[in-house]
C-alpha cells in the first residue's frame, strides 16, 4: 500500500525495496496509485461525507500521535490553498499506509495519497508540524482498531496473488547494475569513481561528507564503471 507504481523494468532495486508485486495494468490498486491528482482533489472535495472512519484505524492515531487525517481532509475538501492551521499540518505525520482510504473510507477517497501531497506543499511553504502533545500514549481501545492481514489482503482484491514464494539459491550474475546514490535517509552518496575505473564487488564507489546524515554505497559486482555522475553509478562486469 505504501509502495510506488512503475512501468519501468530498468528502475533498479535498492536496500529499501521490500518486496515487488506484478499487477495489471487496470487493476484497482495500480489505477488507485497513477491516477490524476487533480481528478484525486475534486473526488474528495465533491464526495468526502465527513465522517471519521480514516482517523479512527489511522496507525499514527492509535499510536497516539496528534494526527487526525479526516480533519485534513475536511479542509482540502474546502478548497486550496488552505491555512497553516493544527488540522492540516498534522499531514506531516502520515506515513502514507493508505489504510484509511483503502480500508476505512465508505467513498474509497486516495486519502493517503492526498495526504503525502499536503505535505510536500507544507515543505514548500514552510509549514511545520508543532507537536501539541507532551506524552504519547495508544487510546485503551487500540487493540479492537487493528486490521487483519487477510481481511486487508481481500479488500485490495489481492488474494489471488497471493501464493508461496520461497527462496531459492541461484548463481544468476547480472552483466549490468545501475546504483543510485540516493537510497537512503538524509544526504546521497557522491560518486568517488571514475569513467572506465575497474572496481571489485565491495569497493567503496559512494561516499558521505564527514558530519552529515547519509550512506555509503559499494560496489555490488566486480566490473568496470561505465557512468558516474550526481544521480546513480552504473557497473557492467568484466
Amino acid at each position: 500500500m505504501m509502495g510506488e507504481a512503475t512501468d519501468n523494468l530498468d528502475q533498479p532495486i535498492t536496500k529499501t525495496t521490500s518486496a515487488i508485486i506484478v499487477l495489471p495494468s487496470d487493476h484497482p490498486v495500480v489505477t488507485r496509485k497513477t491516477q490524476s491528482l487533480d481528478f484525486d482533489l475534486r473526488k474528495i472535495q465533491a464526495i468526502c461525507c465527513q465522517c471519521d472512519y480514516c482517523t479512527l484505524v489511522c496507525p499514527r492515531t492509535l499510536l497516539g500521535h496528534n494526527f487526525k487525517p479526516h480533519l485534513v481532509m475536511r479542509q482540502i475538501s474546502m478548497g486550496l490553498p488552505f491555512s497553516d492551521s493544527p488540522g492540516i499540518t498534522g499531514a506531516k505525520l502520515c506515513c502514507n499506509c493508505d489504510l484509511c482510504g483503502v480500508y476505512s473510507c465508505p467513498m474509497n477517497l486516495p486519502i493517503g495519497r492526498l495526504n503525502k501531497q499536503v505535505a510536500e506543499k507544507m515543505k514548500e511553504l514552510g509549514w511545520d508540524n508543532p507537536p501539541g502533545l507532551s506524552e504519547y500514549s495508544p487510546p485503551p481501545m487500540r487493540k479492537y482498531s487493528l486490521i487483519p492481514v487477510s481481511r486487508l489482503t481481500s479488500r485490495l482484491r489481492l488474494k489471488e496473488y497471493d501464493r508461496a514464494a520461497p527462496i531459492l539459491d541461484s548463481d544468476f550474475q547480472p552483466k549490468i547494475v545501475t546504483i543510485p546514490l540516493k537510497q537512503h535517509i538524509g544526504q546521497p552518496a557522491q560518486s568517488i569513481v571514475n569513467e572506465k575505473q575497474k572496481v571489485k564487488a565491495g569497493d567503496l564507489i559512494g561516499d558521505i561528507d564527514p558530519g552529515t546524515m547519509g550512506a555509503r554505497i559499494h560496489a555490488s559486482i566486480s566490473g568496470i564503471i561505465k557512468s558516474a555522475n550526481n544521480d546513480h553509478i552504473i557497473i557492467s562486469a568484466y
